[in-house]
């Protein structure tokens, strides 16, 4: 016969509570992924399109202020106007312009909300913009052109009433505000101005001639569909492109879309790039991988991101956050050397970011299981302890 100690019950149940404690202590480290952005992890909604932010431990991180509709310019009867991120302990921070996209003719510098709280809590002050989109004030070439243009100056001379520094300013747009971006990183930048530090460009449109020399080629087949892509797809790419020209774009003068394009002004001032592509979208591969090949060519560091399937713009944020902040970090963060160098990366070959797939050994759910099993042991051993004790 056994005969338990006195003080048996109460040992099993500090041993219970100890092993559910240590279950719970590990279930929740395996079950929170590893932190890939403090950005994404000081914001868990870093992303304007509907998807899920990139993974990362939420918490608070430092405060954000938000000063809205700034005005900082005119165009026609219309005020240009932006908003302000940033944290309250910002001083002399590095400045990110946002621009919205929209083909040219919708959005808000809202769409871009998650993202500018997010950057002002990894650091950087951030001017998020608007711009002008009515069709009756004529193409949306130069006038968007120009309204960023205004922008940039106006951030120049008011980035410090914000905690920002007006020497270290990057500019981050999707679709047609990377297409925006790039123009504005292009033109602005010359043999005696650098303004722009770096450009991230998240499916822009890069050179217009190529997308007008494309629909050229585009066929209409016997049963009606077209190729090489959907006749959906070419009849509002030409309906986009006319937006920004202001004439069809199958007749508008060859010179009007060479200046319409950002290929036009690469020269070797031009700042870092960081462009992103999905594989199958609607804005053609080529025109990111035709854009990095000239910048390389001129001794400019670049970074391509060519992400597996047909996500558009900010759709597919979450899978290049990492390198785009770190992109951000080298080239905006650290001042820029006014000579122009060429980076680790300007020759390497495309990074190509394919969806994210569970590895072949899960050694997380190993793990859980086997707290799992210790538990349920700890618990039969507690529970024969108890009928031994009752038969006794």
């Amino acid at each position: 016969m056994v005969v338990p100690s006195s003080r048996s019950p109460r040992r099993s149940r500090v041993a219970l509570a100890a092993l559910l404690l240590l279950q719970l202590h590990l279930v929740t480290l395996l079950a929170a992924p590893a932190s890939v952005s403090a950005a994404t992890s000081a914001d868990p909604s870093a992303s304007s399109s509907g998807t899920p932010p990139a993974s990362g431990t939420p918490h608070p991180g430092p405060e954000v202020s938000v000063a809205r509709d700034v005005p900082y310019g005119s165009a026609t009867d219309v005020e240009l106007v932006l908003d302000v991120f940033t944290a309250r302990d910002a001083v002399a921070a590095p400045v990110v312009m946002l621009i919205h996209g929209g083909g040219w003719t919708v959005g808000d510098k809202e769409m871009f909300e998650p993202e500018s709280r997010a950057l002002a809590r990894a650091g950087f002050v951030v001017f998020d913009i608007n711009y002008t989109l009515d069709p009756a004030g004529g193409p949306a070439y130069p006038r968007q052109v120009n309204d960023v243009h205004t922008a940039l100056a106006w951030v120049q001379e008011h980035a410090a009433e914000y905690g920002g520094d007006s020497t270290r300013i990057g500019v981050l747009g999707g679709s047609a505000g990377g297409y925006l971006a790039a123009m504005l990183g292009t033109q602005a930048n010359t043999a005696s101005a650098s303004p722009v530090s770096a450009v991230a460009s998240l499916s822009g449109p890069m050179d217009i001639t190529a997308l007008v020399a494309g629909l050229r080629t585009a066929t209409v087949n016997p049963d009606g569909t077209c190729a090489p892509v959907s006749c959906d797809v070419l009849a509002n790419g030409r309906a986009r492109l006319e937006t920004l020209l202001g004439c069809d774009p199958l007749e508008c003068p060859p010179e009007l879309l060479a200046e319409a394009s950002p290929t036009t002004y690469v020269s070797e001032y031009s700042p870092p790039f960081f462009l992103a592509n999905s594989t199958e979208e609607n804005v053609p591969t080529e025109q990111a991988t035709a854009m990095a090949d000239l910048l390389r060519a001129m001794g400019v560091p670049t970074q391509l991101e060519l992400v597996a399937g047909d996500r558009h713009s900010v759709a597919y944020l979450p899978r290049v956050l990492l390198p785009l902040r770190n992109f951000l970090e080298t080239h905006v963060t650290v001042q820029r050397s006014p000579t122009p160098t060429t980076s680790a990366t300007s020759t390497e070959e495309p990074t190509v970011r394919e969806p994210a797939r569970a590895p072949k050994f899960p050694l997380r759910a190993f793990l859980f299981a086997a707290v799992v099993l210790a538990l349920l042991g700890a618990l039969f051993m507690i529970l024969r302890g108890r009928r031994t004790t009752s038969r006794d």
